[in-house]
């Protein structure tokens, strides 16, 4: 993870961008599941 080795705000895009991306794929799963559920 090259993001890490930097120190700013340039660290911050790229770990918050995948920590968006992690959200929605969790938000999607869920209702994936909810739908299977019923």
């Amino acid at each position: 993870h090259p993001w890490i080795k930097r120190d700013g705000v340039a660290s911050d895009k790229p770990i918050g961008s995948a920590v968006l991306s992690r959200m929605k794929q969790f938000r999607a799963m869920n209702k994936l599941k909810k739908l299977a559920l019923k």
